[in-house]
């Protein structure tokens, strides 16, 4: 007979798997933060990288319904079981990648992560120096080097923003999270 997971038992396996003992120490202690750590995650990580799907790693893990093994999940799909575990394979060495590490790990464990909610701002506000937004050091430099001070220059400069000189992946990226999490009035 095999083994039904609890839904304890999966939060602590999902935070193993993505973060070794640090995660299993963390969810094993907080089950009901956690839970909820694991929602506001895959709500943030779908709004962030929608053309990714965490379907098949949600459902192995209880997330949003319940749990379902290998077999269940390739019959509703109309795939071979291989299939699916080597799409939940694929999905979970995304999660634990640096690209997702930083949005994870603040989400996961509680930390403060600062797109989470959606920046509304008026005709006045677009006057606002940068700075407001709370970009890190080297990606509010690298604005000001290309003469982006406010944010309706930032908001013109949206499209430019690959060109700028020294704007890494990880720069450009935090600088598109905020711009997608600002609605103008």
């Amino acid at each position: 007979m095999k083994r039904k997971y609890t839904e304890e038992d999966r939060i602590i396996r999902f935070y193993t798997t993505i973060y070794g003992d640090e995660g299993k120490h963390f969810s094993s202690h907080n089950i009901d933060k956690a839970k909820s750590y694991i929602h506001k995650y895959f709500k943030t990580l779908g709004s962030i990288y929608p053309y990714m799907d965490f379907s098949i790693v949600k459902a192995r893990f209880g997330v949003d319904s319940e749990y379902k093994r290998i077999n269940e999940l390739a019959r509703e799909r109309g795939v071979s079981n291989s299939k699916i575990k080597k799409i939940e394979e694929e999905t979970i060495l995304k999660l634990m990648s640096p690209e997702f590490d930083d949005v994870g790990s603040s989400i996961l464990f509680g930390e403060i992560y600062p797109f989470s909610d959606c920046i509304s701002l008026s005709k006045n506000d677009l006057l606002t120096d940068i700075s407001e937004l709370q970009f890190s050091v080297r990606s509010e430099a690298i604005l000001r080097r290309n003469n982006v001070n406010t944010i309706e220059e930032l908001l013109k400069s949206r499209d430019k923003l690959h060109t700028f000189r020294n704007l890494g992946k990880k720069s450009l990226r935090e600088i598109e999270d905020k711009l997608n999490m600002i609605s103008y009035k």
